[in-house]
């Protein structure tokens, strides 16, 4: 579809793309960016069909070793010369309507650094709000030359964006599919990421860990943020969010036995 006069003059944008074995949503979410100048795909050596999925939409794609998210990320971003970048994850897709917006606003003269979306997070195919799950401001457009991700073992974020815009369109993110895909993730961020981010910040092992602070999370977002409401969707949630924590502890307990600080 051809754009508009107005959007003639537009400045590049590349979508950028991190991939590891995801087949299942990669089409959906390359779908969404197929009107942006560039496509730029950085794999984690995937083992299944998502290259040949990729290879649909760019030959611009590279193999790279994973350590974190932001490490990959931050490695990608050196390789990228458009004015603007569009991160997107291989299990998040755009809104119809997000390409016309963002062409509106990148027409006029005056631009800020960085533009961000809601998140839809969809669990089991359903739209959760509940559990604190919505709005999700992230940050999903900005001058390539002012972003980068903070030095985070896990759940690190854009940093370097001063001024920021909010979109309309959200960006709707398949944040549970099924739960054998769901427990192979939370084993490697638990037991790799983040208990790597817990020592970095010189966290240590308590009783409370274990004990207070999951039941405290579960009622947390069960209750405080209406969780009760949603079903047991939400329900899950909200227990997960206290076995992660239950569990991130339990691994910072035994690092501590191996780095022997404790018996």
């Amino acid at each position: 579809m051809a754009l508009s006069n107005k959007h003639e003059h537009k400045p590049l944008i590349t979508a950028f793309v991190p991939t590891y074995n995801c087949e299942k949503t990669i089409r959906a979410c390359l779908e969404s960016v197929k009107w942006v100048d560039k496509i730029f795909v950085v794999d984690s050596f995937s083992t299944d069909h998502t290259l040949e999925i990729c290879r649909e939409y760019t030959d611009w794609i590279v193999q790279h070793e994973y350590i974190n998210s932001a490490t990959q990320k931050n490695w990608a971003m050196e390789l990228i010369q458009t004015e603007w970048t569009l991160p997107i994850d291989s299990d998040e897709r755009f809104e119809p309507g997000l390409r016309e917006e963002i062409m509106d606003h990148l027409s006029k003269s005056d631009q800020p650094d960085g533009y961000r979306t809601r998140i839809k997070n969809l669990v089991w195919g359903k739209w959760v709000k509940g559990c604190a799950m919505y709005p999700d401001f992230r940050i999903r457009l900005f001058k390539t030359a002012k972003g980068r991700w903070s030095d985070r073992e896990v759940h690190a974020h854009v940093i370097g964006i001063d001024a920021v815009v909010d979109l309309r369109h959200d960006c709707i993110h398949q944040d549970l599919i099924d739960i054998s895909s769901e427990l192979r993730q939370f084993a490697r961020q638990v037991l790799v990421w983040e208990s790597k981010q817990y020592v970095k910040e010189g966290r240590r092992w308590r009783w409370w860990n274990v004990t207070l602070r999951p039941m405290a999370l579960f009622l947390i977002y069960y209750f405080r943020h209406g969780g009760f409401k949603n079903g047991f969707r939400v329900f899950y949630l909200s227990v997960y969010h206290a076995f992660y924590s239950f569990m991130v502890y339990t691994r910072l307990y035994e690092m501590e036995i191996e780095r022997g600080l404790r018996k």
